[in-house]
């Protein structure tokens, strides 16, 4: 029971760092597991860049209209964004991964029944919550980088030249992207780009609800602890009262650390 409430209590920050290859070493065991993670961050780091620098390209030497600049600036901010958090979440990977043996050894040393109860109500209100951002996220993900483009997949001219919709702007500033299968490689991998850098908004969202969640719980069961001191004083027995102090004082710290 111990194992099993201590694993789901972090199950969703496992999978959010597993996809952006950012999950601490210490969750991995195999030299070939951490070989692919290194390789698979590397090319998220270049696609996000190749994202950036496509955008940013267009706006400074294709586009002349200062109204659609303006309008680029949000895509290109949210890039930058993501690529910033995504190289904070990688700086702070050994932080990260203390947090989480922390809550999971909290899990395992709260024994009463009652207060695993209170943690296990967060946990599943931060869960909740989690799954509604990743929803929303998602969903519009989905919406706009894929629905989108691919619902005018044919634009025409006024040359009356037929030509495939942009995929993004400045994603053909390399090289002639209208022809097969670069057009469909090009697509596959501006979704993919999106996808990880909208995991990792979810994924820096979730860190911070599973931190709040985790330690609104524990000040619920330090407030339980403090409640249990008027029995002892009742009683009127030292040693118990002492114990009881030493408790809420241990748990205090533990909260804090």
């Amino acid at each position: 029971m111990n194992y099993s409430d201590s694993h789901e209590a972090c199950q969703l920050a496992r999978l959010f760092l597993r996809v952006l290859a950012l999950l601490p070493w210490n969750f991995k065991s195999t030299i070939l597991n951490r070989f692919c993670m290194i390789n698979y961050r590397i090319i998220h780091i270049i696609i996000l860049l190749w994202l950036i620098l496509a955008n940013t390209t267009h706006m400074v030497l294709r586009e002349s209209n200062k109204n659609k600049k303006i309008l680029l600036i949000g895509p290109i901010s949210y890039a930058a964004m993501s690529f910033f958090k995504f190289c904070a979440l990688y700086r702070r990977g050994k932080i990260i991964g203390q947090c989480m043996d922390h809550i999971n050894d909290d899990w395992i040393r709260i024994k009463n029944k009652k207060y695993k109860e209170l943690m296990r109500i967060n946990m599943q209100w931060g869960k909740r919550a989690t799954m509604a951002c990743a929803l929303l996220m998602y969903a519009g993900a989905i919406s706009y980088n894929l629905i989108m483009p691919a619902s005018v997949h044919i634009i025409t001219n006024r040359d009356n030249d037929s030509t495939r919709m942009p995929i993004f702007p400045g994603y053909d500033f390399a090289f002639n992207c209208q022809n097969s299968p670069v057009y469909e490689i090009v697509f596959v991998t501006y979704f993919y780009v999106a996808f990880i850098g909208y995991t990792v908004t979810i994924c820096s969202n979730h860190l911070a609800i599973l931190s709040v969640s985790h330690i609104y719980g524990q000040l619920e069961i330090l407030e339980e602890y403090m409640k249990n001191i008027t029995n002892a004083v009742s009683l009127k027995n030292k040693k118990i009262l002492h114990q009881k102090i030493v408790i809420i004082v241990n748990h205090h710290c533990r909260i804090t650390e």
